[in-house]
């Protein structure tokens, strides 16, 4: 991860332990939290789409995965990702 000022770093921490500790609602929010002080941060955006996609919102987490994407191209995990859930709702041409 690159370096981020230490708030935006503080609130993905605190995102990260709330899902393990299995609060997806206040993970959420700890995410969209430190995207709004570091908007360029696809590790956040990555998790809310994995947090939307088993939400079963899978507009949205399509959203977050090609966000996510934009900024950091090289991510095999956000790519495998993306892929199964494009694979999940029959889009295999753009799994490619």
């Amino acid at each position: 991860m690159p370096a981020y000022p230490r708030a935006v770093e503080i609130l993905f921490d605190d995102a990260n332990r709330c899902l393990e500790q299995g609060d997806l609602v206040a993970a959420e929010k700890a995410y969209l939290a430190a995207l709004a002080v570091a908007p360029e941060m696809p590790e956040a955006l990555a998790n809310l789409a994995w947090l939307a996609e088993h939400a079963g919102q899978l507009d949205v987490a399509q959203t977050y995965y090609q966000q996510a994407l934009a900024q950091d191209p090289d991510s095999l995990q956000v790519q495998l990702n993306l892929g199964v859930l494009l694979t999940k709702r029959k889009r295999f041409g753009e799994a490619e």
